[in-house]
């Protein structure tokens, strides 16, 4: 049996030609991700690479990581672009509370609820690539599946 761990078709092998893979795919999706509006068709490719080549075995990694990246450019910055507004808006609503909050108990209160809400369009944002990546979604129904995903499997949203 020990013989058998380091033949070409051997576990070693396999085990570090996915490890490889998966190095190398993540050292592309890193590159990815330093221009910002490529971030999220990135991550969409990335998903898509991971769960159909190293998991499911299907061949043509590096192909399959730059046609999905090339496919989903249109709507991957469309959904980066809806969202990055989303969150400016968030984030200056939030700033706004919490400069109040310093001053006022009822301020820091009303910041600290509007926190803990816009937690839910970041759930929601979590399931928007996994699902990109796999179902074919007009853009408003993408984003409800998204909520429903989100509220459904609240545990794995909230480690995600």
């Amino acid at each position: 049996m020990a013989k058998n761990i380091f033949s070409p078709d051997g576990g070693f092998y396999s085990w570090a030609a996915k490890i490889s893979e998966f190095f190398l795919l993540s050292l592309l999706w890193l590159l990815f991700q330093l221009l910002v509006v490529t971030s999220v068709p990135a991550s969409i490719a990335l998903y898509d690479c991971t769960s159909r080549c190293l998991i499911r075995g299907e061949g043509g990694i590096y192909k399959r990581f730059f046609r999905t990246l090339w496919r989903e450019m249109g709507r991957g910055n469309l959904i980066f672009l809806s969202w990055a507004v989303l969150v400016a808006v968030l984030v200056f609503g939030y700033s706004i509370l919490y400069v109040k909050g310093q001053s006022d108990s009822i301020y820091a209160l009303f910041s600290l609820v509007y926190l803990l809400t816009a937690l839910i369009p970041l759930g929601i944002y979590c399931w928007l690539i996994p699902l990109e990546s796999r179902y074919v979604y007009k853009f408003w129904e993408l984003h409800r599946s998204a909520l429903n995903y989100a509220i459904a499997y609240l545990p794995a949203t909230g480690l995600l």
